[in-house]
């Protein structure tokens, strides 16, 4: 609510090295991002406070060297639109087929991030025709982390949107000191932050309507339900990677899983949190590399 008394509103500039691309949906208009050539590799970043692209920014450029790979920031994040409307799991899965429909009708890989993991899970469990390979990093919706809606998280979405109140814990939440502090607590060592993400996760949240998708959120209405049960029905090749100082995710319930899902395996990035494509880059890209070359 200050940044917009204030008018600080930064531009924000392309979160990956490749032109900005529109696609019109019926919800409202997505950017998305593609580079590179061969298979399609679909990368998803995920859904907080700050969320963008600029998450995958490394594995981008990674795997577009050998493959044609899109991104796309999300319905209420990025240089997406970010229309004043109910945010919920079905939209975004919905988002999700309306993606691959237009850009990969073909089937694509698909990477995906923390909470994304449970939209991708979601669709694929019911329609695995549309994947080849899945990639979660850092998946939520396992163990610890499945969780569902309750009646306080809906008083909780609709106190929100209370006059001042939801902006005021938004711009709480973030303020650079607190998206620091939060994108410092999803890696082992802090010090791996680079400067320029913390800027970006700042600057997307001072843009028009930037509270709007995050306060659901922040309200727990995102997470989804179907996603523990698809996530035992997946039946495409499917890589779970965490770090081995894992805070926001349970590695031990996705080792749980894949002792009863035969294509589902999981790997632990050494000396890396939540983010391990991001402090162990070279060994987390070269896992997803030879995943996906099977």
């Amino acid at each position: 609510m200050l940044d917009d008394l204030l008018g600080d509103r930064p531009e924000l500039p392309p979160p990956v090295d490749a032109a900005p691309k529109w696609l019109d949906t019926q919800h409202g208009r997505l950017c998305y991002y593609s580079k590179g050539q061969g298979h399609t590799t679909v990368l998803v970043h995920s859904i907080n406070a700050a969320a963008t692209t600029y998450e995958l920014r490394t594995l981008f450029e990674q795997l577009s060297a050998s493959r044609r790979v899109i991104a796309f920031d999300w319905l209420g994040f990025g240089l997406s639109d970010r229309p004043e409307r109910r945010y919920e799991p079905e939209l975004f899965t919905g988002i999700l087929c309306h993606v691959l429909d237009a850009l990969a009708p073909e089937g694509a890989d698909v990477v995906a991030l923390s909470l994304a993991c449970q939209y991708v899970g979601v669709v694929a469990a019911r329609q695995p025709e549309r994947f080849r390979h899945l990639v979660f990093i850092s998946p939520t919706g396992l163990g610890r982390w499945a969780r569902r809606s309750t009646l306080t998280n809906k008083t909780a979405a609709a106190s929100l949107k209370l006059p001042g109140l939801g902006a005021a814990v938004f711009d709480g939440l973030t303020n650079r000191r607190a998206i620091r502090r939060f994108l410092g607590n999803s890696f082992a060592d802090p010090r791996r932050l680079q400067p320029d993400h913390e800027w970006y996760a700042w600057a997307t949240a001072r843009q028009r309507n930037a509270r709007c998708a995050p306060l659901y959120f922040v309200a727990g209405l995102l997470e989804d339900e179907r996603a523990p049960q698809a996530f035992r029905k997946l039946c495409n090749p499917t890589l779970m990677i965490f770090g081995d100082q894992a805070r926001f995710s349970d590695p031990s319930a996705a080792k749980a899983l894949a002792a009863w899902v035969p294509n589902v395996t999981v790997e632990t990035v050494g000396e890396s949190g939540d983010l391990p494509h991001l402090e162990q880059p070279q060994a987390t890209g070269r896992l997803i590399q030879g995943f996906l070359e099977r």
